[in-house]
């Protein structure tokens, strides 16, 4: 019957659980498939998770990912296989439901957070926006990771930072080139942005020669014929100079030589010279 009341097994475990100790209580205890003397929490040990800290809730995404209609929004989740032997990434394109499989070396945060970054670096970073997760111990360092590996941004840099401009084209081309302004002249004033001051640094010290002595980024998109099309290019070169500015370089360790590789350096040289002593003149 579609309208009879139903009950769910954790309410029944609840209530048998509940019960004072008794007889009768035993006896429903036993009945269950797993007959515990008591309730026995999710997860044991001192390591329990309690959630993923400092999520943004899903309630406060831009309205455009809900409507499924903009671009560079995703979400994710992982297939398992029986009991655990292995698991395979599923990010999903929300607007064309376009799948990229990830392989994944483990279940932990660290190894979800690797194969995602991994398989999603080859996306343009205009189409990586926001990505939409469960609440799951997989996503326990979506804060801690380093910036130098997050494969989704959450700066913007704001149209005010931006100054863009529309100029004539140069070089051969169609009907349109030296007559129409399809051509675009960005300009972003690095020192004056809202850039943390350590990524501002690194842009400024880059050798970079579209960055000026007064630190303005200059970048001339003229690819295309189209003024839309040239403003796109342009901001994504932007957003490419950031990423890499974002980038923390690993620092060099000064190490020496092991004995192996001394001893081997020295064999291979008397090999070579056993070589070169036999190229000497033949005597007939």
């Amino acid at each position: 019957m579609p309208d009879a009341p139903s009950i769910s097994h954790v309410t029944i475990h609840a209530a048998i659980y509940a019960m004072p100790r008794a007889a009768l209580r035993t006896e429903l205890v036993h009945t269950l498939r797993e007959s515990h003397a008591g309730r026995l929490p999710r997860a044991r040990g001192s390591s329990r998770f309690t959630g993923v800290q400092n999520m943004t809730p899903i309630g406060l995404r831009p309205p455009e990912v809900d409507q499924r209609r903009a671009s560079g929004h995703w979400e994710a989740d992982l297939i398992k296989s029986s009991r655990n032997g292995s698991a395979v990434g599923t990010p999903i394109k929300r607007t064309s439901r376009y799948i990229m499989l990830t392989k994944l070396d483990g279940f932990d945060a660290q190894y979800v957070f690797e194969g995602f970054t991994k398989r999603l670096r080859s996306v343009p970073i205009s189409l990586r926006k926001t990505l939409t997760y469960d609440q799951g111990t997989k996503m326990a360092l979506h804060e801690n990771q380093p910036g130098d590996s997050r494969v989704f941004r959450h700066y913007v840099v704001a149209d005010s930072e931006v100054e863009l401009s529309a100029i004539r084209s140069q070089g051969p081309g169609g009907q349109h080139v030296n007559k129409t302004s399809t051509a675009v002249h960005l300009r972003f004033d690095i020192s004056a942005s809202g850039l943390p001051l350590e990524v501002k640094q690194r842009m400024l010290a880059s050798s970079d020669t579209r960055i000026s002595s007064e630190g303005v980024l200059v970048i001339k998109a003229q690819g295309t014929r189209s003024l839309e099309s040239n403003k796109a290019e342009a901001l994504s070169r932007l957003h490419e100079l950031i990423e890499e500015a974002f980038h923390v370089p690993k620092r060099r360790k000064p190490t020496k030589p092991t004995f192996g590789s001394r001893q081997r350096r020295l064999e291979g040289k008397s090999q070579r010279s056993v070589v070169k002593s036999g190229r000497g003149k033949v005597d007939v």
